[in-house]
């Protein structure tokens, strides 16, 4: 353990408001103004100061296993003024020898030394061009690092391609249904952790961070959320053992064996099968399968894919809830893996 930096060292009052005795504020004054209620709070602020560093110097010292070497330069005071005081006052007590350290480059002067047991001969200080230290060095020192490689980054189930729309709902604000989905989603998170009876209350309280500027939409992405918590086919999505918002990070073989990295919304893991469901706040709602989008059926695949890697023991069953009409679609999973595999990778 090196020491580098030992000298004398100013405590100083930075803060101009100072706790007193009692916890009361008080206002730092010059020194040589200072009533006596602040110069007291001021003498024990740098005394909780002074014990601080004394424990620190402990903490340094104590995790030295062979040598502890203290240096300093400039004034070092006398006593508790610098840890280098300290410690020179406490080796010389124990026994310590006066030992020059200097040779070739290095000028430190005159210092002391303590050494319990037998240690070898001196071999003297060597400049850094000394053949001492500049002995062969291993080709792999001298080699030119190699420049990194490229990063890849992650791709995500929902970033896949494909349309996320149905037919019917082209031209609408794609911001404004991304905003739509995240308070659907955030509402279907949190709701379900409070009674019934104060869902308007805490839904108002999430929706408030979202500066929603109409109340009446407010209401209307409240009674949305509201039905789907309400509707009794959905009734074991919202169970204290079904997992909300799985963090799922896989390498399918269908990507190419590429990192994909994203969440589900919410997981029930059986005995014998899982259930990975998704909800999706589109404005109009597909009829049947066939025209659910090609961007929502590759984010099921890679989820698919991922959960099949995870749990290869177990059926893979995966469903999508339209919140418009609190409809539960199963997904089959020979659909969505055709659609992963029209993903082109770039």
């Amino acid at each position: 353990v090196i020491l580098p930096d030992t000298a004398k060292r100013r405590i100083d009052q930075r803060n101009v408001v100072i706790r007193g005795e009692t916890g009361e504020a008080l206002w730092k004054t010059r020194a040589d103004e200072s009533p006596a209620r602040v110069a007291a709070a001021v003498a024990q602020r740098m005394a909780k100061e002074a014990d601080e560093r004394l424990r620190l110097l402990y903490v340094a010292m104590t995790r030295a296993e062979n040598w502890l070497i203290v240096c300093a330069a400039g004034e070092v005071g006398t006593g508790t003024d610098s840890w280098f005081s300290l410690i020179d006052e406490a080796a010389v007590k124990a026994g310590a020898a006066a030992f020059d350290v200097t040779g070739g480059a290095w000028e430190f002067g005159p210092g002391k030394r303590f050494a319990v047991g037998s240690w070898p001969a001196a071999v003297g200080y060597k400049a850094p061009g000394d053949d001492a230290i500049n002995r062969a060095l291993p080709a792999w020192i001298k080699a030119a690092i190699p420049a990194p490689g490229q990063r890849v980054q992650p791709l995500s189930p929902s970033d896949l391609g494909g349309a996320k729309a149905v037919a019917g709902e082209a031209g609408r604000n794609e911001d404004e249904a991304k905003r739509r989905g995240t308070v659907l989603h955030l509402l279907l998170e949190h709701l379900p952790n409070t009674p019934k009876d104060v869902w308007p209350q805490v839904g108002r309280a999430l929706l408030n961070a979202f500066d929603i500027a109409d109340p009446a939409e407010t209401e209307t992405l409240l009674a949305e959320a509201c039905a789907v918590l309400d509707a009794v086919s959905l009734g074991a999505l919202f169970q204290a053992d079904a997992l909300r918002e799985v963090a799922l990070s896989g390498r399918p073989e269908a990507l190419g064996g590429r990192l994909v990295v994203g969440a589900i919304d919410r997981l029930i893991i059986a005995p014998d099968h899982i259930l990975a469901v998704d909800f999706k706040s589109n404005a109009v709602v597909p009829r049947d399968v066939g025209e659910v989008p090609e961007g929502i059926l590759r984010q099921m695949g890679a989820y698919g894919a991922m959960l099949e890697d995870i749990y290869p023991d177990r059926r893979i069953d995966l469903a999508i809830v339209w919140t418009r009409t609190a409809q539960l679609m199963p997904l089959p999973l020979n659909i969505v893996r055709e659609a992963l595999m029209r993903h082109t990778l770039p």
